[in-house]
């Protein structure tokens, strides 16, 4: 590799490093990094409060993913979240009937196997929530909701049509009620209703 490549690999290299730099750094809690990229890179941050954990890119800055409960660790509760669909419905996720409430207002149901989940457990899918049950307990949550996000149709002359991924009202999520906040949250919307959390972790994902 002569000294021109490599000056324009450690130039490179530099120009996404400060592309993925974040600036929104409210929270108190260290910024810990695992699974970088070369030379450090990473490009999602991940905060994780009790049992609840939202991600963003840092191209976005925005947490559109938020998740509940481990295969290991199921949503204990805490912190208390409380999620409305988008057709208006409220959920308690620490209701002792809220099994019943998903399954009614659920529409899929299927058997759901992955690395994430026990064998047993079931997927109960509300677009664009997913909740995740096992022997009528509930487990956990994951939901994505991005405005920005497209997909794209492709007509038979071979053009591209763009077409929104989302077009029903975001799914709010907070700690009650009266602190449901659409999604997707910045940084100052999770510290305002969940408060500040208990791990940053910064990572590189594809």
């Amino acid at each position: 590799m002569n000294r021109r490549t490599v000056i324009q690999l450690s130039t490179t290299c530099l120009v996404i490093c400060c592309s993925c730099s974040r600036t929104d750094r409210p929270f108190d809690a260290p910024v810990e990094k695992e699974h970088a990229f070369f030379f450090g890179i990473t490009n999602v941050r991940g905060i994780f409060k009790g049992s609840l954990s939202a991600h963003a890119y840092f191209s976005k800055a925005k947490y559109t993913t938020f998740s509940l409960g481990t295969s290991t660790i199921p949503y204990s509760g805490t912190p208390p979240v409380f999620v409305e669909l988008h057709d208006g419905t409220v959920l308690d996720l620490t209701a002792s009937d809220v099994v019943s409430l998903l399954i009614g207002k659920a529409t899929a149901r299927e058997p759901w196997k992955c690395d994430k989940w026990p064998d047993g457990t079931e997927r109960l899918y509300f677009h664009p929530c997913q909740f995740f049950i096992r022997d009528n307990l509930f487990l956990g949550m994951h939901v994505t909701y991005d405005p920005e996000a497209y997909d794209y149709a492709v007509a038979e002359n071979g053009t591209k049509r763009k077409i929104p991924r989302y077009n029903i009202p975001a799914p709010k999520i907070g700690t009650s009620k009266e602190t449901l906040r659409p999604m997707p949250y910045d940084a100052h919307d999770f510290l305002e209703v969940f408060g500040q959390p208990d791990r940053v972790v910064d990572s590189f994902s594809e």
